[in-house]
Protein backbone atom coordinates (compact mmCIF):
# COMPACT_ATOMS: atom_id res chain seq x y z
CA UNK A 1 0.00 0.00 0.00
CA UNK A 2 1.43 3.63 -1.22
CA UNK A 3 1.61 5.98 1.79
CA UNK A 4 -0.12 9.07 1.10
CA UNK A 5 2.06 11.44 2.71
CA UNK A 6 0.20 14.62 1.78
CA UNK A 7 -2.93 13.87 2.92
CA UNK A 8 -0.93 12.61 6.24
CA UNK A 9 0.89 16.31 6.42
CA UNK A 10 -2.73 17.94 5.72
CA UNK A 11 -4.04 16.18 8.81
CA UNK A 12 -1.17 16.80 11.10
CA UNK A 13 -1.44 20.93 9.86
CA UNK A 14 -5.36 20.10 10.98
CA UNK A 15 -4.65 19.40 14.43
CA UNK A 16 -1.71 22.04 14.80
CA UNK A 17 -4.16 24.54 13.59
CA UNK A 18 -6.70 24.80 16.55
CA UNK A 19 -6.05 26.92 18.81
CA UNK A 20 -6.24 24.14 21.56
CA UNK A 21 -2.95 22.93 20.17
CA UNK A 22 -1.42 25.96 21.80
CA UNK A 23 -1.47 24.60 25.02
CA UNK A 24 0.32 21.15 24.38
CA UNK A 25 3.72 23.26 22.35
CA UNK A 26 4.19 25.51 25.96
CA UNK A 27 6.79 23.16 27.49
CA UNK A 28 5.90 25.19 31.21
CA UNK A 29 1.99 23.38 30.96
CA UNK A 30 1.45 20.35 31.67
CA UNK A 31 -1.95 19.03 29.42
CA UNK A 32 -4.16 15.71 30.18
CA UNK A 33 -6.14 14.53 27.02
CA UNK A 34 -9.22 12.86 27.63
CA UNK A 35 -12.22 11.28 25.35
CA UNK A 36 -9.71 10.28 22.70
CA UNK A 37 -9.19 7.04 21.13
CA UNK A 38 -5.93 5.00 19.63
CA UNK A 39 -5.95 7.08 16.41
CA UNK A 40 -6.66 10.52 17.72
CA UNK A 41 -4.47 10.02 19.94
CA UNK A 42 -1.58 8.67 17.55
CA UNK A 43 -2.56 11.81 15.29
CA UNK A 44 -2.19 13.95 18.42
CA UNK A 45 1.26 13.22 19.41
CA UNK A 46 2.82 12.76 15.77
CA UNK A 47 1.14 16.90 15.14
CA UNK A 48 2.87 17.74 18.18
CA UNK A 49 6.50 15.79 17.64
CA UNK A 50 6.16 17.45 14.06
CA UNK A 51 5.64 20.93 15.43
CA UNK A 52 8.21 20.65 18.87
CA UNK A 53 10.62 18.54 16.94
CA UNK A 54 11.24 16.64 20.43
CA UNK A 55 11.70 13.04 21.45
CA UNK A 56 9.17 11.54 22.71
CA UNK A 57 8.83 8.75 25.45
CA UNK A 58 4.99 7.20 25.22
CA UNK A 59 4.58 5.29 28.41
CA UNK A 60 1.54 2.91 28.28
CA UNK A 61 0.22 0.21 30.87
CA UNK A 62 0.73 -3.04 29.58
CA UNK A 63 2.21 -4.47 26.08
CA UNK A 64 -1.89 -5.46 25.23
CA UNK A 65 -1.62 -1.52 23.68
CA UNK A 66 1.51 -1.78 21.73
CA UNK A 67 1.04 -3.09 18.84
CA UNK A 68 -2.11 -0.67 17.68
CA UNK A 69 -0.60 2.16 19.21
CA UNK A 70 2.97 2.00 17.57
CA UNK A 71 0.53 1.22 14.06
CA UNK A 72 -1.38 4.27 14.67
CA UNK A 73 1.92 6.16 15.25
CA UNK A 74 3.61 5.09 12.24
CA UNK A 75 0.80 5.88 9.66
CA UNK A 76 0.77 10.04 11.07
CA UNK A 77 4.32 10.09 11.43
CA UNK A 78 6.65 11.98 9.18
CA UNK A 79 8.79 9.37 9.40
CA UNK A 80 7.54 5.93 9.99
CA UNK A 81 10.92 4.62 10.50
CA UNK A 82 11.57 6.67 13.91
CA UNK A 83 8.63 5.23 15.53
CA UNK A 84 10.10 2.66 17.82
CA UNK A 85 8.47 0.12 20.49
CA UNK A 86 10.48 -1.35 23.45
CA UNK A 87 9.53 -4.30 24.44
CA UNK A 88 8.19 -5.58 27.76
CA UNK A 89 10.47 -8.08 30.05
CA UNK A 90 9.43 -11.44 29.16
CA UNK A 91 10.90 -13.19 32.13
CA UNK A 92 11.86 -11.44 35.52
CA UNK A 93 15.12 -12.18 37.08
CA UNK A 94 13.90 -15.29 39.08
CA UNK A 95 13.56 -16.85 36.92
CA UNK A 96 16.45 -18.77 35.84
CA UNK A 97 15.34 -19.44 31.99
CA UNK A 98 17.32 -17.78 28.81
CA UNK A 99 15.04 -15.45 26.98
CA UNK A 100 13.53 -16.22 23.60
CA UNK A 101 15.47 -15.28 20.58
CA UNK A 102 12.59 -12.97 19.43
CA UNK A 103 12.78 -10.84 22.93
CA UNK A 104 15.98 -10.71 22.33
CA UNK A 105 16.54 -9.23 18.98
CA UNK A 106 13.53 -6.96 19.98
CA UNK A 107 15.27 -5.76 23.08
CA UNK A 108 18.94 -5.31 20.86
CA UNK A 109 17.56 -3.62 17.92
CA UNK A 110 15.50 -0.71 20.51
CA UNK A 111 18.83 -0.66 22.51
CA UNK A 112 20.79 0.16 19.30
CA UNK A 113 18.36 2.42 17.90
CA UNK A 114 18.22 4.73 21.60
CA UNK A 115 22.28 4.38 21.55
CA UNK A 116 22.43 5.72 17.46
CA UNK A 117 19.90 7.79 17.89
CA UNK A 118 17.97 6.99 14.97
CA UNK A 119 14.23 6.91 16.14
CA UNK A 120 12.14 10.39 18.04
CA UNK A 121 9.23 8.62 19.37
CA UNK A 122 9.50 5.49 21.46
CA UNK A 123 6.91 3.51 23.30
CA UNK A 124 7.75 2.02 26.33
CA UNK A 125 5.85 -0.70 28.53
CA UNK A 126 5.82 0.67 32.17
CA UNK A 127 7.44 -2.54 33.11
CA UNK A 128 10.71 -1.69 31.05
CA UNK A 129 11.48 1.41 33.11
CA UNK A 130 12.47 -1.08 35.65
CA UNK A 131 15.26 -2.32 33.29
CA UNK A 132 19.26 -1.32 33.53
CA UNK A 133 20.88 -1.51 30.20
CA UNK A 134 24.44 -0.76 29.32
CA UNK A 135 25.80 2.94 28.75
CA UNK A 136 25.48 3.94 25.27
CA UNK A 137 29.26 4.52 24.58
CA UNK A 138 30.12 0.96 25.89
CA UNK A 139 27.22 -0.70 24.18
CA UNK A 140 28.48 1.09 20.62
CA UNK A 141 31.92 -0.06 21.05
CA UNK A 142 30.65 -2.96 21.07
CA UNK A 143 29.03 -2.81 17.19
CA UNK A 144 31.06 -4.57 14.68
CA UNK A 145 31.31 -2.34 11.24
CA UNK A 146 31.58 -4.35 8.06
CA UNK A 147 32.16 -2.36 4.86
CA UNK A 148 33.96 -3.28 1.41
CA UNK A 149 37.76 -2.72 1.26
CA UNK A 150 37.83 -2.56 5.03
CA UNK A 151 41.07 -4.50 6.89
CA UNK A 152 40.36 -7.21 9.50
CA UNK A 153 42.20 -9.12 12.24
CA UNK A 154 39.65 -12.30 11.92
CA UNK A 155 41.15 -13.67 15.26
CA UNK A 156 40.49 -10.41 17.19
CA UNK A 157 36.86 -10.34 15.28
CA UNK A 158 36.08 -14.15 16.10
CA UNK A 159 36.88 -13.09 19.55
CA UNK A 160 34.35 -10.20 19.49
CA UNK A 161 31.56 -12.07 18.07
CA UNK A 162 31.92 -14.81 20.98
CA UNK A 163 31.73 -12.14 23.76
CA UNK A 164 29.11 -10.34 21.94
CA UNK A 165 26.49 -13.30 22.27
CA UNK A 166 27.24 -14.98 18.64
CA UNK A 167 27.71 -18.82 18.72
CA UNK A 168 29.29 -20.22 16.15
CA UNK A 169 28.35 -23.56 13.92
CA UNK A 170 28.49 -25.46 10.50
CA UNK A 171 25.69 -23.42 8.76
CA UNK A 172 23.60 -20.48 9.47
CA UNK A 173 20.12 -20.84 9.80
CA UNK A 174 19.01 -17.89 12.44
CA UNK A 175 19.87 -14.73 13.85
CA UNK A 176 23.40 -14.90 16.53
CA UNK A 177 24.92 -18.13 14.74
CA UNK A 178 27.84 -17.08 12.47
CA UNK A 179 29.98 -19.36 10.58
CA UNK A 180 33.88 -18.99 9.21
CA UNK A 181 35.11 -21.37 6.95
CA UNK A 182 38.09 -20.65 4.30
CA UNK A 183 38.05 -17.30 3.14
CA UNK A 184 34.14 -16.87 4.10
CA UNK A 185 32.09 -15.08 6.91
CA UNK A 186 28.61 -16.21 7.63
CA UNK A 187 26.63 -13.59 10.10
CA UNK A 188 23.36 -13.21 11.23
CA UNK A 189 22.82 -10.01 13.29
CA UNK A 190 19.78 -9.08 15.28
CA UNK A 191 19.43 -6.15 13.29
CA UNK A 192 18.76 -7.49 9.98
CA UNK A 193 16.13 -9.49 8.13
CA UNK A 194 18.78 -11.90 6.63
CA UNK A 195 21.85 -12.83 7.15
CA UNK A 196 25.26 -11.57 5.43
CA UNK A 197 28.11 -12.72 3.49
CA UNK A 198 31.48 -11.81 4.20
CA UNK A 199 33.77 -12.75 1.10
CA UNK A 200 37.65 -12.18 1.86
CA UNK A 201 41.01 -11.83 -0.25
CA UNK A 202 43.64 -12.16 2.52
CA UNK A 203 42.48 -9.89 5.98
CA UNK A 204 40.15 -7.11 3.08
CA UNK A 205 36.59 -7.41 2.80
CA UNK A 206 36.29 -8.01 -0.97
CA UNK A 207 32.49 -8.31 -1.36
CA UNK A 208 29.62 -7.94 1.44
CA UNK A 209 26.47 -9.95 0.12
CA UNK A 210 22.82 -11.05 1.53
CA UNK A 211 22.04 -14.51 1.05
CA UNK A 212 19.44 -16.99 1.85
CA UNK A 213 19.45 -19.13 4.37
CA UNK A 214 17.10 -22.42 2.89
CA UNK A 215 19.65 -22.82 -0.15
CA UNK A 216 22.50 -20.63 0.91
CA UNK A 217 23.20 -18.79 -1.83
CA UNK A 218 24.79 -15.51 -2.29
CA UNK A 219 22.26 -12.82 -3.40
CA UNK A 220 22.12 -9.18 -3.79
CA UNK A 221 24.69 -6.54 -1.85
CA UNK A 222 23.91 -5.50 1.30
CA UNK A 223 26.51 -2.29 1.64
CA UNK A 224 28.14 -1.15 4.65
CA UNK A 225 26.90 -3.07 7.79
CA UNK A 226 27.10 -2.66 11.21
CA UNK A 227 26.14 -5.98 13.77
CA UNK A 228 24.87 -5.32 16.82
CA UNK A 229 25.70 -7.77 19.24
CA UNK A 230 23.72 -10.32 21.06
CA UNK A 231 23.45 -9.45 24.20
CA UNK A 232 22.86 -6.06 26.56
CA UNK A 233 26.18 -7.24 27.92
CA UNK A 234 29.47 -8.48 26.83
CA UNK A 235 29.90 -12.03 28.53
CA UNK A 236 34.05 -11.83 28.84
CA UNK A 237 35.88 -13.70 31.31
CA UNK A 238 37.28 -10.43 33.63
CA UNK A 239 33.31 -9.93 33.86
CA UNK A 240 32.15 -13.90 34.47
CA UNK A 241 35.39 -13.86 37.18
CA UNK A 242 33.64 -10.68 38.97
CA UNK A 243 30.31 -12.74 39.02
CA UNK A 244 31.56 -15.61 40.11
CA UNK A 245 33.93 -13.88 42.66
CA UNK A 246 30.56 -11.98 43.75
CA UNK A 247 28.36 -14.89 44.06
CA UNK A 248 30.93 -16.55 46.32
CA UNK A 249 31.19 -13.28 48.84
CA UNK A 250 27.75 -12.26 48.63
CA UNK A 251 25.96 -15.91 49.74
CA UNK A 252 28.44 -17.54 52.36
CA UNK A 253 25.32 -18.87 54.27
CA UNK A 254 25.21 -22.62 53.98
CA UNK A 255 21.68 -22.41 53.00
CA UNK A 256 22.70 -20.84 49.39
CA UNK A 257 26.14 -23.22 49.29
CA UNK A 258 24.39 -25.76 47.00
CA UNK A 259 23.12 -23.40 44.11
CA UNK A 260 26.36 -20.95 44.29
CA UNK A 261 28.55 -24.45 43.89
CA UNK A 262 26.81 -25.11 40.51
CA UNK A 263 26.24 -21.89 39.20
CA UNK A 264 30.43 -21.35 39.29
CA UNK A 265 31.00 -24.84 38.06
CA UNK A 266 28.75 -24.00 34.98
CA UNK A 267 30.77 -20.63 34.58
CA UNK A 268 34.26 -22.70 34.71
CA UNK A 269 33.08 -25.23 32.21
CA UNK A 270 30.70 -23.10 29.79
CA UNK A 271 31.62 -19.90 30.39
CA UNK A 272 27.47 -19.13 31.18
CA UNK A 273 24.81 -20.42 33.29
CA UNK A 274 20.89 -19.43 32.71
CA UNK A 275 19.79 -16.39 33.92
CA UNK A 276 23.82 -15.07 33.95
CA UNK A 277 22.09 -12.06 32.12
CA UNK A 278 20.80 -10.55 35.30
CA UNK A 279 23.28 -10.88 37.53
CA UNK A 280 25.93 -9.26 34.69
CA UNK A 281 24.36 -5.76 35.65
CA UNK A 282 25.78 -5.75 39.18
CA UNK A 283 29.50 -6.27 37.97
CA UNK A 284 28.87 -4.22 34.38
CA UNK A 285 28.88 -0.35 33.79
CA UNK A 286 25.09 -0.16 34.09
CA UNK A 287 22.17 2.67 33.97
CA UNK A 288 18.38 2.84 34.57
CA UNK A 289 16.55 3.42 30.99
CA UNK A 290 15.13 6.01 33.24
CA UNK A 291 18.38 7.61 32.81
CA UNK A 292 18.49 7.47 29.16
CA UNK A 293 15.08 8.94 29.14
CA UNK A 294 15.65 11.59 31.41
CA UNK A 295 15.93 14.42 28.53
CA UNK A 296 13.08 13.07 26.55
CA UNK A 297 9.42 14.24 26.53
CA UNK A 298 7.25 12.26 28.49
CA UNK A 299 3.50 10.95 27.84
CA UNK A 300 1.85 8.75 29.73
CA UNK A 301 -1.17 6.60 28.55
CA UNK A 302 -3.67 6.00 31.33
CA UNK A 303 -1.99 7.21 34.08
CA UNK A 304 -4.03 5.61 36.56
CA UNK A 305 -3.71 1.96 35.24
CA UNK A 306 0.20 2.79 34.45
CA UNK A 307 0.57 3.79 38.42
CA UNK A 308 -1.30 0.68 39.25
CA UNK A 309 0.77 -1.60 36.81
CA UNK A 310 3.89 -0.29 38.94
CA UNK A 311 2.54 -1.28 42.21
CA UNK A 312 1.67 -4.69 40.87
CA UNK A 313 4.88 -5.63 39.21
CA UNK A 314 7.15 -4.68 42.06
CA UNK A 315 4.81 -6.67 44.74
CA UNK A 316 5.27 -9.38 42.36
CA UNK A 317 9.17 -8.88 42.25
CA UNK A 318 9.08 -8.95 46.14
CA UNK A 319 7.08 -12.38 46.41
CA UNK A 320 9.57 -14.39 43.58
CA UNK A 321 12.08 -13.24 45.68
CA UNK A 322 11.22 -14.46 48.55
CA UNK A 323 10.05 -17.59 47.07
CA UNK A 324 13.36 -17.96 45.89
CA UNK A 325 15.25 -17.60 48.51
CA UNK A 326 13.02 -19.83 50.62
CA UNK A 327 13.92 -22.45 48.44
CA UNK A 328 17.52 -22.19 48.20
CA UNK A 329 18.60 -19.66 45.40
CA UNK A 330 21.31 -17.37 45.43
CA UNK A 331 19.25 -14.26 43.93
CA UNK A 332 19.90 -10.63 45.04
CA UNK A 333 16.42 -8.27 46.12
CA UNK A 334 14.98 -6.43 43.20
CA UNK A 335 15.87 -2.96 44.29
CA UNK A 336 19.91 -4.67 43.76
CA UNK A 337 18.89 -5.72 40.51
CA UNK A 338 16.69 -3.29 38.97
CA UNK A 339 15.13 0.27 39.06
CA UNK A 340 13.36 1.13 42.45
CA UNK A 341 9.58 1.48 41.94
CA UNK A 342 9.88 4.71 43.83
CA UNK A 343 12.17 5.96 41.39
CA UNK A 344 9.99 4.90 38.68
CA UNK A 345 6.90 6.42 40.19
CA UNK A 346 9.04 9.51 40.57
CA UNK A 347 9.86 9.71 36.65
CA UNK A 348 6.37 9.31 35.84
CA UNK A 349 5.60 11.95 37.71
CA UNK A 350 7.86 14.69 35.44
CA UNK A 351 5.41 13.57 32.38
CA UNK A 352 3.75 16.44 30.72
CA UNK A 353 1.24 14.46 28.75
CA UNK A 354 -1.45 12.78 29.95
CA UNK A 355 -4.00 10.91 27.94
CA UNK A 356 -6.66 9.08 29.50
CA UNK A 357 -10.55 8.04 28.53
CA UNK A 358 -12.13 10.04 31.24
CA UNK A 359 -11.20 12.20 33.28
CA UNK A 360 -12.10 12.01 37.06
CA UNK A 361 -13.07 15.47 39.07
CA UNK A 362 -12.76 15.54 43.08
CA UNK A 363 -16.52 14.62 44.26
CA UNK A 364 -18.31 17.19 46.00
CA UNK A 365 -17.11 18.34 49.24
CA UNK A 366 -13.76 17.13 49.01
CA UNK A 367 -10.79 18.99 49.42
CA UNK A 368 -7.43 18.53 48.14
CA UNK A 369 -4.06 19.04 49.88
CA UNK A 370 -2.66 23.01 50.11
CA UNK A 371 -1.26 23.80 46.80
CA UNK A 372 -3.22 20.97 45.37
CA UNK A 373 -6.26 22.39 44.21
CA UNK A 374 -6.96 21.77 40.62
CA UNK A 375 -8.28 25.20 38.97
CA UNK A 376 -12.30 25.05 37.87
CA UNK A 377 -11.83 26.03 34.23
CA UNK A 378 -13.89 24.75 31.22
CA UNK A 379 -12.25 22.42 29.49
CA UNK A 380 -10.90 23.02 25.73
CA UNK A 381 -11.13 20.47 23.07
CA UNK A 382 -10.20 19.76 18.94
CA UNK A 383 -13.84 20.64 17.24
CA UNK A 384 -12.80 18.37 14.29
CA UNK A 385 -11.68 15.13 15.75
CA UNK A 386 -13.87 15.54 19.38
CA UNK A 387 -10.88 15.57 21.39
CA UNK A 388 -11.33 16.98 24.98
CA UNK A 389 -8.33 18.76 26.73
CA UNK A 390 -8.06 19.81 29.85
CA UNK A 391 -4.98 21.51 32.13
CA UNK A 392 -3.73 19.35 35.15
CA UNK A 393 -3.18 21.87 38.42
CA UNK A 394 -1.18 24.48 35.75
CA UNK A 395 -1.69 27.43 38.49
CA UNK A 396 -2.16 25.65 42.03
CA UNK A 397 1.96 24.88 42.48
CA UNK A 398 4.51 27.57 42.86
CA UNK A 399 8.11 27.10 41.13
CA UNK A 400 9.80 26.15 44.43
CA UNK A 401 6.99 23.52 44.69
CA UNK A 402 7.12 21.46 41.86
CA UNK A 403 3.97 19.62 40.44
CA UNK A 404 3.48 16.02 41.31
CA UNK A 405 1.22 13.89 38.85
CA UNK A 406 0.55 11.13 38.90
CA UNK A 407 -0.60 11.85 43.00
CA UNK A 408 2.74 11.64 45.05
CA UNK A 409 3.13 7.62 46.56
CA UNK A 410 5.30 7.26 49.29
CA UNK A 411 7.88 3.94 49.50
CA UNK A 412 5.55 2.12 51.67
CA UNK A 413 2.48 2.83 50.00
CA UNK A 414 4.35 1.71 46.32
CA UNK A 415 5.49 -1.77 47.85
CA UNK A 416 2.30 -3.03 49.03
CA UNK A 417 -0.09 -3.65 46.08
CA UNK A 418 -3.59 -3.95 48.22
CA UNK A 419 -6.15 -5.58 46.34
CA UNK A 420 -9.63 -3.82 44.83
CA UNK A 421 -12.47 -4.25 47.23
CA UNK A 422 -14.41 -6.93 45.10
CA UNK A 423 -11.12 -8.69 45.32
CA UNK A 424 -10.72 -8.26 48.90
CA UNK A 425 -14.50 -9.19 49.78
CA UNK A 426 -14.20 -12.58 47.67
CA UNK A 427 -10.97 -13.37 49.76
CA UNK A 428 -12.89 -12.48 53.33
CA UNK A 429 -15.82 -14.92 51.98
CA UNK A 430 -12.94 -17.46 51.23
CA UNK A 431 -11.78 -17.02 54.49
CA UNK A 432 -14.96 -17.70 56.05
CA UNK A 433 -15.34 -20.86 54.59
CA UNK A 434 -12.31 -22.59 56.07
CA UNK A 435 -13.02 -20.50 59.59
CA UNK A 436 -15.12 -22.71 62.02
CA UNK A 437 -17.53 -19.71 62.33
CA UNK A 438 -19.18 -19.11 59.01
CA UNK A 439 -19.86 -15.39 57.92
CA UNK A 440 -23.60 -14.03 58.12
CA UNK A 441 -24.03 -14.31 54.36
CA UNK A 442 -22.98 -18.14 54.70
CA UNK A 443 -25.58 -18.60 57.45
CA UNK A 444 -28.59 -16.83 55.40
CA UNK A 445 -27.60 -19.14 52.13
CA UNK A 446 -28.00 -22.38 54.52
CA UNK A 447 -31.05 -21.00 56.13
CA UNK A 448 -32.43 -20.20 52.65
CA UNK A 449 -31.48 -24.00 51.25
CA UNK A 450 -31.95 -25.90 54.51
CA UNK A 451 -35.59 -24.59 56.21
CA UNK A 452 -36.80 -26.08 59.21
CA UNK A 453 -39.62 -28.70 58.84
CA UNK A 454 -43.21 -27.29 59.63
CA UNK A 455 -44.46 -27.91 63.22
CA UNK A 456 -47.48 -30.23 61.19
CA UNK A 457 -47.95 -31.23 57.78
CA UNK A 458 -50.96 -31.33 55.95
CA UNK A 459 -53.38 -34.16 56.26
CA UNK A 460 -54.03 -36.19 52.77
CA UNK A 461 -57.33 -37.91 54.03
CA UNK A 462 -60.16 -38.08 56.06
CA UNK A 463 -60.58 -42.01 56.04
CA UNK A 464 -59.25 -43.45 59.79
CA UNK A 465 -58.15 -46.48 60.07
CA UNK A 466 -56.74 -48.70 63.27
CA UNK A 467 -53.74 -46.72 63.14
CA UNK A 468 -53.07 -42.83 63.61
CA UNK A 469 -55.90 -40.46 63.34
CA UNK A 470 -54.25 -38.92 60.92
CA UNK A 471 -52.79 -41.22 58.85
CA UNK A 472 -54.49 -43.79 56.64
CA UNK A 473 -54.44 -47.57 56.84
CA UNK A 474 -52.55 -48.07 59.86
CA UNK A 475 -49.14 -46.92 58.40
CA UNK A 476 -46.99 -44.19 60.95
CA UNK A 477 -46.55 -40.23 59.69
CA UNK A 478 -42.90 -40.62 59.09
CA UNK A 479 -43.73 -43.66 57.34
CA UNK A 480 -45.87 -42.55 54.80
CA UNK A 481 -43.46 -39.65 54.29
CA UNK A 482 -40.83 -41.66 53.30
CA UNK A 483 -43.23 -43.67 50.93
CA UNK A 484 -44.00 -40.55 49.63
CA UNK A 485 -40.79 -39.59 48.81
CA UNK A 486 -39.70 -42.87 47.23
CA UNK A 487 -42.62 -42.45 44.91
CA UNK A 488 -42.04 -39.12 43.88
CA UNK A 489 -38.48 -39.79 43.18
CA UNK A 490 -38.83 -42.71 41.36
CA UNK A 491 -36.81 -45.08 43.96
CA UNK A 492 -38.04 -48.25 44.68
CA UNK A 493 -40.32 -48.73 47.64
CA UNK A 494 -38.87 -50.26 50.81
CA UNK A 495 -40.01 -53.79 51.62
CA UNK A 496 -43.20 -54.07 54.19
CA UNK A 497 -44.12 -57.47 55.60
CA UNK A 498 -47.93 -56.66 55.19
CA UNK A 499 -50.32 -58.70 52.99
CA UNK A 500 -50.97 -57.98 49.84
CA UNK A 501 -54.86 -56.17 50.36
CA UNK A 502 -52.18 -53.92 53.04
CA UNK A 503 -49.90 -52.79 50.23
CA UNK A 504 -52.96 -52.23 47.64
CA UNK A 505 -54.24 -49.64 50.32
CA UNK A 506 -51.29 -48.57 50.93
CA UNK A 507 -50.52 -47.52 47.45
CA UNK A 508 -53.83 -45.91 46.92
CA UNK A 509 -53.96 -44.00 50.28
CA UNK A 510 -50.11 -42.81 49.49
CA UNK A 511 -51.52 -41.29 45.76
CA UNK A 512 -53.82 -39.94 47.80
CA UNK A 513 -51.54 -38.69 50.31
CA UNK A 514 -49.32 -37.19 47.15
CA UNK A 515 -52.39 -35.62 45.55
CA UNK A 516 -53.63 -33.85 48.68
CA UNK A 517 -49.86 -32.72 49.64
CA UNK A 518 -49.07 -31.64 46.19
CA UNK A 519 -52.25 -29.44 46.09
CA UNK A 520 -50.84 -27.61 49.31
CA UNK A 521 -47.52 -27.38 49.10
CA UNK A 522 -47.49 -24.15 47.47
CA UNK A 523 -49.05 -22.92 50.43
CA UNK A 524 -46.27 -23.65 52.92
CA UNK A 525 -43.26 -22.00 51.86
CA UNK A 526 -41.84 -23.72 54.80
CA UNK A 527 -41.69 -26.86 53.73
CA UNK A 528 -38.50 -29.03 52.52
CA UNK A 529 -36.82 -29.05 49.14
CA UNK A 530 -37.76 -33.06 49.26
CA UNK A 531 -41.70 -31.98 49.89
CA UNK A 532 -41.84 -29.30 47.22
CA UNK A 533 -40.07 -31.31 44.91
CA UNK A 534 -42.02 -34.34 44.58
CA UNK A 535 -42.68 -36.37 41.09
CA UNK A 536 -45.18 -38.93 40.59
CA UNK A 537 -46.32 -40.85 37.42
CA UNK A 538 -49.97 -40.95 38.71
CA UNK A 539 -52.29 -38.57 37.33
CA UNK A 540 -53.56 -37.73 40.50
CA UNK A 541 -50.02 -36.37 42.10
CA UNK A 542 -48.48 -33.05 40.58
CA UNK A 543 -45.56 -31.01 40.68
CA UNK A 544 -45.00 -27.89 42.17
Amino acid sequence: MTRNHQLIASLRALVAGCAAFRSLTDPARRIELTGASVESRALVLAALQDATRQRFAVIVPGDASIDDFTSALRLFHRDPNCVLAYPSPALSPYQDVTPSLGVTRDEIRALGSLVREESDTLIVPVRALFTRVPRAEAFAARIVHLAEGAELDMRELLERLVENGFVRTDLVGEAGEFAFRGGILDLFPPNTARPVRVELFGDTIETLRWFDVETQRSEEASGPLAALPMTQFPATRPLRQKVARQLSLDFMDPHFKRDVAEKIERLNENGTFPGIENYLPLVADSVSIIEVLREWTVAIVEPDQTTMAVAKFESLLRNEFEGAAEKGRAVYPPERLLTPGVDVLNFLGGARLAMSEVHIKPAAGVTEAPGRERPSRPAVSFPSLGVEMEELRLEAASPSSPLTWPPATTAAASRSFSPPPRAAARKSNVCSRNSTSPSPTIRRRRARSWPSPPARWPEASTSRSSGSPSTPSGISSSRLHRLALAAGSGRPRPSSPTSATSRRATSSSMSTTASAASSDCSASPSAPPSARSWRSSTPAAASC
